[in-house]
């Protein structure tokens, strides 16, 4: 399932290829200007301190999800099996999807 807009995406693409053409001089900065004018990019995209501290907050949020999962069924014996793992990582595709059709994340569908 694609969750951002499609435009956009295909503008990403351009945008990124004019960007190698600045860079290696075949481009002037001046129509890279009009280009991103004309194929506008809407995506929220934070900085790289940001993204890494929501992965560490993720994966934190998840190892402590699972782990609690684990606690509660762990008199059960279904902890020992290999199963389990495939279970935790099932339940936590179902709660991605449910999360991205319910809640929209910021700026991913046309305003």
């Amino acid at each position: 399932m694609i969750i951002y807009n499609k435009t956009w995406l295909a503008n990403l693409i351009i945008q990124d290829q004019m960007n190698k053409s600045v860079i290696a001089g075949d481009l002037p900065k001046e129509e890279f200007k009009n280009i991103e004018r004309t194929y506008p990019v809407g995506f929220y995209s934070p900085n790289i301190f940001v993204r890494t501290g929501l992965f560490v907050l993720t994966c934190i949020i998840a190892l402590f999800g699972g782990c609690l999962l684990s606690y509660i069924f762990w008199d059960t014996g279904m902890v020992d099996s290999g199963g389990w793992i495939l279970f935790l990582g099932l339940i936590s595709y179902i709660a991605l999807e449910i999360v991205v059709k319910k809640k929209e994340p910021f700026q991913i569908r046309n305003r």
